[in-house]
């Protein structure tokens, strides 16, 4: 077995070619070999060989190939090569979750604050325990902010990953209903995204704390000493007073710090992303980025991989949110959709995954409330909302495949559309050639 201070020396300057997925591989890279339920990554190290990479690293090998670093844990020896090197850099982290609008709000802050300084950020989703090690080797000495985003999809994940990234400060954009599964209710959705927060007062380090987000909010004074607070709200816990001018068809705000008042606008749309911004704008001020670079950075930012996307498509409007959904996302898209001025409107809904023994109720309620809003057609696609349809006679699809038969048959001129359902339905199909 090798020393894991002797790993990190000998690939130091390459510990960003880390590739733990063997499909992927380029000549030069270093493949680690990982376990999972359906799989075990040392299965696949003469593959990697095959292709040229520099190193493996594994903890199952027989062979004698001197490229193999054999380790007892390799999941382990990644956690550790990622906690070490991040501890021999001087980037400031600034870790992100939440239950909605990590993504979009990591992604603004990373084109705000990359205008004045040399920024990473996390890769897509890349937000678990394996994204954020993997995301922490690809620090180099030159990036001096990492904005570093953080998942969960049960208690501790998120002090877990606080372990592992040390980060000095956070922002929670939210605490909503999403993965029950894992956390039973609200509360544990609560307990585990304020680990962070947790892991921060233990640190003394700073917090982002959105004051708007009533059920967070109940938790204001345990973090209060080393809070920095915005919200929509005028008390005397407010640092970063918003206000939103214009929320549709692009957004125009207002802010208030110190009796200075900023103002910017967006390309982005709707309460959600307004959420979204107040969230990113109060870090990127906090963080000493000017006015100016922060509306060049927001003016940078187009929403892409199926999140809040506009799309023209055969003469319809559609509003791609189908990266993923859970009750909270699910209203906010709802809510968006009706505030645009258009003469037909449809709901192409997919079921939301996660939600465990709530799952029934959770879509029922959903269902209830978007019956009482005046969509021309909703439709609803997935196992999930079969049984929440009693005697109504909305559309239902098993799949997206049997929706997209429909779908493609309808004349969608001068229709505004919204789709949007987990990541599992694979709604995005409905807009591709073909689909099988």
């Amino acid at each position: 077995m090798n020393d894991i201070f002797s790993i990190y020396n000998l690939l130091r300057n390459s510990l960003d070619r880390i590739n733990t997925d063997s499909r992927s591989l380029n000549p030069g890279d270093i493949f680690l070999t990982l376990k999972g339920d359906r799989f075990n990554g040392n299965d696949f190290i003469e593959i990697a060989l095959s292709k040229g990479v520099e190193y493996v690293i594994a903890d199952q090998y027989e062979g004698t190939d001197p490229k193999v670093i054999l380790v007892s844990n390799a999941y382990s020896t990644l956690v550790q090569l990622a906690a070490i090197h991040r501890k021999n850099l001087k980037t400031q982290i600034i870790a992100i979750t939440g239950t909605n609008g990590k993504t979009t709000t990591k992604e603004l802050l990373f084109h705000i604050i990359s205008k004045q300084n040399h920024t990473l950020a996390t890769s897509g989703n890349l937000n678990n325990h394996i994204g954020v090690p993997l995301t922490l080797l690809k620090l180099k000495p030159y990036h001096e902010i990492l904005v570093l985003e953080m998942g969960a999809n049960k208690k501790g994940d998120i002090m877990e990953l606080c372990e592992i990234a040390d980060p000095d400060s956070g922002l929670i954009t939210n605490i909503g209903v999403a993965h029950l599964e894992g956390f039973g209710d609200q509360n544990g959705i609560l307990d585990t995204k304020t680990e962070l927060f947790d892991f921060l007062l233990q640190k003394n380090s700073k917090v982002f704390f959105n004051v708007d987000s009533q059920i967070l909010n109940f938790k204001y004074k345990q973090y209060s000493t080393i809070a920095t607070s915005y919200g929509t709200h005028e008390n005397e816990d407010v640092d970063y007073l918003f206000e939103l001018n214009q929320a549709f068809p692009h957004i125009n705000l207002s802010v208030i710090n110190r009796k200075q008042t900023f103002s910017f606008t967006s390309k982005l749309f709707g309460s959600h992303n307004f959420e979204n911004l107040t969230a990113a704008i109060t870090v990127a001020l906090e963080t000493g980025i000017t006015p100016e670079n922060i509306q060049k950075g927001i003016d940078e930012y187009i929403p892409s991989n199926m999140r809040s996307q506009i799309i023209s498509w055969k003469g319809a409007t559609i509003l791609l949110d189908a990266y993923n959904a859970n009750p909270s996302s699910m209203r906010k898209a709802v809510d968006s959709i009706l505030a645009f001025k258009a003469n037909k409107k449809w709901l192409i809904l997919g079921g939301m995954a996660e939600l465990g023994n709530q799952s029934v109720i959770e879509h029922q309620s959903l269902l209830r409330e978007v019956m009482d809003k005046k969509f021309d057609q909703i439709v609803l696609v997935g196992k999930a909302f079969h049984e929440c349809l009693g005697d109504s006679e909305l559309l239902w699809f098993p799949d997206t495949l049997s929706c997209k038969s429909w779908f493609d048959q309808q004349d969608l001129n001068d229709i505004f559309i919204l789709i949007k359902g987990s990541r599992s339905i694979g709604l995005e199909g409905l807009l591709t050639d073909e689909l099988h």
